[in-house]
């Protein structure tokens, strides 16, 4: 992993000299970007691409810190409470809608200022190699003769459980759904036959399609995944679901007009920059432009999605 991002960050790094002289208004020198989650994960990595992108498309320092406390609760309160001078950023998917909607946090997206997007991570719903159904439509006609016989690992007030009750839905409720906890948890349940089914990130589910112990029956969005290209999607298969985990940049609230458009400049010149785009893509993510006010209407809908899906 070090020696592809390594090899990523070269590559975004080879375009940026040309940028670096018409630098961006950006209202500071020096920019830290929260990540509410490990080193090493999907948001982690795409932010320090953007990192390394926005530095040189603007001409400021980016400094990336993961904080993980809290399950990344303590990330946003400490955003919440940051200057609106553009010098402490976040980013988060829709994770942040599930810690409101469950009760782990008063704050959500309204309660900050989105900037933009990064990229889009994607997941597939997963089965185990020897499972007796190989897209979701023979998955849906099984759990019809075998109700309640299919466990489908999730995790409790995560964005798995979004995914897992979305799918249920479609098989009329007949599978079962069970907490096993994170991505770490879910893949030996289902490597030990412990869960049947679950949701696992494109970018590591290829590993465990080759070595013959998973199968991917859709990738869980309207579009195809760079990691996974020859998975069907979940809506090609005439499910309508589709729930791109997509890496949003936020700020404080209270920020400016200024400091805003200044940051919808800087961000729309790194999406531009086609070392940025094939270094997201190679990463097995898609990049995502979006202007603060599409941004903003599209966390209304996502933040709906997760609320239907999760009966709140």
């Amino acid at each position: 992993m070090r020696m592809l991002f390594g090899t990523l960050l070269a590559g975004v790094l080879a375009l940026g000299g040309e940028q670096t002289a018409s630098a961006q208004d950006l209202p500071v020198k020096t920019v830290r970007i929260v990540v509410p989650g490990g080193a090493g994960g999907g948001a982690d990595t795409a932010t320090r691409l953007f990192a390394t992108a926005l530095e040189n498309a603007a001409g400021i320092q980016a400094i990336v810190t993961n904080q993980t406390a809290g399950g990344g609760v303590v990330a946003t309160q400490s955003l919440h409470t940051a200057r609106p001078d553009g010098a402490t950023l976040m980013v988060a998917h829709a994770k942040l809608h599930t810690q409101e909607i469950g009760g782990n946090t008063e704050l959500g997206y309204g309660d900050l200022t989105p900037l933009g997007t990064i990229s889009e991570i994607n997941t597939a719903y997963v089965a185990r190699a020897d499972a007796p159904y190989s897209t979701l439509e023979e998955l849906i006609a099984y759990t019809g003769e075998h109700p309640d016989e299919v466990v489908m690992a999730t995790q409790a007030s995560g964005t798995s459980q979004v995914m897992g009750n979305a799918l249920n839905a479609a098989t009329g409720g007949k599978l079962r759904l069970v907490d096993f906890g994170s991505t770490s948890k879910r893949l030996p349940a289902l490597i030990g036959n412990q869960a049947q089914v679950s949701m696992i990130p494109t970018g590591i589910v290829q590993q465990y399609v080759d070595s013959g112990d998973l199968k991917a029956l859709a990738v869980i969005n309207d579009r195809s995944d760079p990691a996974l290209p020859e998975v069907p999607t979940a809506k090609s298969q005439g499910i309508e679901i589709s729930f791109p985990l997509v890496v949003t940049l936020y700020g404080p609230p209270g920020m400016s007009e200024e400091v805003v458009s200044a940051y919808e400049r800087a961000i729309a010149k790194v999406q531009d920059d086609p070392a940025f785009r094939d270094a997201i893509i190679k990463i097995g993510q898609n990049p995502v432009s979006m202007t603060p006010e599409e941004t903003r209407a599209f966390l209304e809908r996502e933040f709906e999605f997760v609320k239907m899906m999760t009966g709140k």
